[in-house]
């Protein structure tokens, strides 16, 4: 053997660690089935929700919480709040708490215990253990006594966490909306998930392709994606955007424009409709129509628009990756009149501006002009005198930023 007193040291670094330890952190860290996949949701509209699993202390119901406040920082389209006692005598008091208090929060569910299990020494043994562990280093004697330790106190605490993810072991008791669930399988499970996705998510239009249909795209998809915002803001369409073969970009760009009927090609070139048969998809481009729109009285923070895409309370919950695309698509009917800013300094109207809003909409806002014939002839024959410095490509932009370019050359 070593020589060390094992439990002597443990105990130590138990009560070393003890200002900071956190039963909650901890059993998160070392839950394996840390998310909840509503099953038959993401395979009917073509995408991966998922639910977060929380462990939370009984300390935290104490007063009034607000679960929907409480979930906000959650980066999760659901969350799964499974709920830790401090005692015997506090289970039937958290299950009345939870009940009232659950009452209204559409995208959260609860876990409860049925029975007491005493857990958090045993959680502050394996904390201190998995550092001695660590420090132990190349003393493969110490390290092997350290380790015998932590695997029994691991199973004990998979134990305890399969409680709250696996009910067909029966041992805890599901809440949603202020009633109990009756769930008994793994199934039921996400079925109860599925459902709640329905319902908080009810206006997500179908677009089937994964590759770009998340919040992280891969740097593939993010070529492909700005392929498709080249060809987006043209000022003429080409058909299909110009794209041809068999490419990522061209499946993406099949899938989000399309098959939702917002870009319709025609004999020679393409247009975009804004009211496609699709109504979900017709939402999403009426939501960003009106945030154009709203423009005209002020500059508006692009994260306003953001928001009332990507937030539940609003009950479309698109992913990141497709945000850009659309937006691009609604702004080609509106590119003449609009205006990007950040910091108060105009910003082109190019692919990678709208990559770089996808990115912090909060830096950047819009501004769209009242504009009209008057100002559409004065910028024709600044156009006109100044036509020897004028760029091709800058047309593509504003109404007047190609001709403010040319003059500045001049």
């Amino acid at each position: 053997t070593s020589g060390v007193d094992i439990k002597q040291k443990i105990n130590d670094t138990a009560a070393a660690q003890s200002a900071n330890f956190s039963l909650k952190d901890l059993l998160t860290q070392e839950n394996l089935d840390s998310y909840l996949y509503p099953s038959r949701y993401n395979d009917e509209h073509e995408m991966i929700r998922y639910f977060s699993v929380v462990f939370v202390e009984e300390n935290e119901l104490d007063g009034a919480v607000n679960w929907n406040v409480k979930s906000q920082s959650i980066k999760a389209d659901g969350v799964v709040f499974a709920v830790i006692p401090n005692s015997v005598d506090s289970i039937e008091p958290l299950k009345d708490k939870i009940t009232k208090s659950s009452e209204g929060c559409q995208r959260c569910f609860f876990v409860l215990p049925r029975r007491y299990s005493e857990i958090r020494e045993i959680a502050r043994e394996f904390s201190a253990v998995s550092e001695l562990r660590t420090i132990a280093g190349d003393d493969s004697v110490l390290f092997n006594e350290y380790e015998a330790v932590y695997e029994d106190l691991r199973e004990v605490i998979e134990t305890f966490i399969s409680g709250f993810t696996r009910p067909e072991e029966g041992k805890s008791i599901y809440i949603y909306n202020g009633k109990e669930q009756r769930i008994s399988r793994k199934a039921s499970l996400t079925e109860l998930a599925s459902d709640i996705c329905e319902e908080v998510y009810s206006q997500t239009p179908v677009i089937n392709n994964e590759a770009i249909n998340k919040d992280e795209i891969t740097s593939v998809a993010w070529h492909s994606r700005n392929k498709i915002l080249s060809g987006l803001l043209r000022n003429e369409l080409d058909k299909n955007l110009g794209l041809t073969g068999t490419g990522q970009e061209v499946s993406i760009m099949r899938s989000t424009l399309l098959r939702t009927n917002v870009l319709v090609n025609d004999e020679m070139n393409a247009h975009i409709c804004l009211s496609p048969n699709n109504e979900r998809m017709k939402g999403v481009l009426d939501m960003i129509s009106t945030f154009i729109s709203s423009s005209r009285n002020g500059c508006v923070s692009f994260a306003e628009l953001y928001d009332t895409l990507i937030s539940p309370e609003h009950h479309i919950g698109l992913r990141q990756g497709v945000i850009p695309i659309y937006t691009a698509a609604v702004f080609h009917e509106y590119k003449r009149d609009v205006v990007i800013l950040r910091q108060g300094n105009q910003i082109p109207l190019l692919p990678e501006t709208f990559e770089l809003i996808n990115e912090n909409p909060g830096d950047y806002q819009l501004l769209c002009l009242n504009w009209d014939e008057d100002k559409e002839e004065f910028i024709r024959r600044l156009s006109e005198i100044f036509k020897e410095q004028i760029r091709e490509a800058e047309e593509q932009g504003s109404a007047y930023e190609f001709a403010a370019n040319a003059m500045r050359r001049w």
